[in-house]
């Protein structure tokens, strides 16, 4: 990771991608709770070793040397379904050391932490409401719909019924396609 960038990461404060912790959480709740939000939303980055108001407190001495907070960070992070894609290393700002985590914007609709469903709204991460959820959902289902629609036509052929209106379905060609919607809309205008 670059220094300069977390720096400046660091100087802006918490916001919908940045969130501070002193230390690693004493409860894992609080940890998973915050990887599952990020991953739900736009991803982001988490500090640890970093107080709420950006100072940089640093991890223990101890803590740098035998990994301690990176292998909790592992097992906290195990907890969060789907398994959310993160990345995490020591890095020294200023002479002190904290511990990065990069958290990906997660492949998945939605990421729970403790089988709750999670998302980062401004500085918090919280519980997501129930339409919340349901938007996220519909939202990927269509992104991944129209994406598998444009593998078909990519390869040069498309499953369709609807556009023949009819029961049947016949394979077309992205030729055939486009003919055959030129020809409805010559009709729809005649």
């Amino acid at each position: 990771m670059d220094i300069e960038h977390l720096k400046d990461l660091i100087s802006g404060g918490e916001s919908q991608i940045v969130e501070f912790k002193s230390a690693i959480p004493k409860t894992a709740d609080d940890l998973a709770t915050e990887i599952a939000a990020f991953s739900t939303s736009d991803g982001g980055y988490l500090f640890i070793g970093v107080a709420d108001d950006g100072k940089i407190m640093g991890l223990g001495a101890q803590d740098a040397t035998s990994r301690t907070s990176l292998k909790r960070l592992e097992g906290i992070a195990q907890s969060v379904q789907p398994a959310p894609t993160y990345n995490a290393e020591y890095v020294t700002i200023d002479g002190v050391t904290i511990l990065a985590v990069r958290i990906e914007k997660g492949s998945e609709p939605v990421y729970y932490a403790k089988s709750k469903p999670m998302h980062r709204r401004q500085t918090s991460s919280t519980v997501a409401p129930p339409d919340l959820v349901k938007s996220l959902v519909l939202r990927w289902d269509a992104i991944i719909r129209a994406s598998k629609l444009s593998e078909q036509i990519e390869d040069g052929n498309f499953i369709a019924g609807a556009i023949l209106g009819q029961g049947e379905l016949a394979t077309m060609n992205k030729r055939d396609i486009v003919d055959h919607l030129r020809r409805l809309e010559r009709q729809r205008l005649a």
